[in-house]
């Protein structure tokens, strides 16, 4: 359960502060270098909704702490229960095109022409 702290709501791992119109959500997992659980994606997406509702929050700046943003994904954590990919539509790009993970595009490899071919 999220506690209530003078600076907004407040987890175990995501502190959430307000000010001056701008949101932060800061990892506060240091001995896990901010290794992200699915707890922590679950607060992080409470925030963002939160914050879409609210007039007076009009950016969000999602930080990390302590000398480090992030690891990346806790896998002993998502390896307790993996996602499951066959729920989830591949992504795509605005062509329907798959993009790979990361949101980097496929990109189509050339090859240079051999002496003598025509391009």
């Amino acid at each position: 359960m999220p506690e209530e702290s003078k600076d907004g709501v407040m987890t175990d791992l995501i502190r959430v502060s307000d000010a001056n119109g701008v949101r932060t959500l800061r990892f506060d997992r240091a001995d896990k270098k901010n290794a992200i659980t699915r707890a922590m994606y679950s607060a992080m997406a409470d925030g963002l909704e939160e914050a879409n509702t609210r007039s007076d929050i009009r950016v969000v700046v999602i930080a990390g702490g302590e000398g480090c943003f992030s690891a990346g994904n806790d896998l002993m954590d998502f390896m307790e229960a993996p996602p499951q990919p066959s729920r989830l539509p591949p992504p795509s790009d605005e062509a329907g095109s798959h993009v790979a993970s990361g949101g980097q595009r496929k990109v189509k490899r050339q090859t240079a022409p051999e002496a003598g071919e025509e391009k």
